[in-house]
């Protein structure tokens, strides 16, 4: 899940949120991925903010913290063989 800020230049933690939380229902959380559409990001929000945004919404579900890995890295480790 990366590059939402091309959709919404403007956006908050609460206009990602939906997003977020409807991927990750639709998906489930041993499927979805966070990423950054880095460097194009930049050009709305520093990574740090976005990053943190994710976090943010993941925490605020009420997710463990080992599905929060998952979404975090756990999955693009498992997915890339890294």
């Amino acid at each position: 899940m990366s590059g939402l800020g091309r959709f919404d230049r403007y956006w908050t933690v609460e206009s990602l949120r939906p997003w977020v939380l409807y991927a990750i229902e639709a998906f489930g959380v041993d499927r979805v991925v966070f990423g950054s559409n880095w460097p194009v990001d930049l050009l709305f929000t520093p990574y740090v903010e976005q990053v943190d945004a994710y976090r943010q919404i993941i925490a605020d579900a009420g997710l463990n913290t080992a599905d929060q890995a998952r979404l975090l890295h756990s999955n693009a480790e498992r997915l890339y063989q890294i």
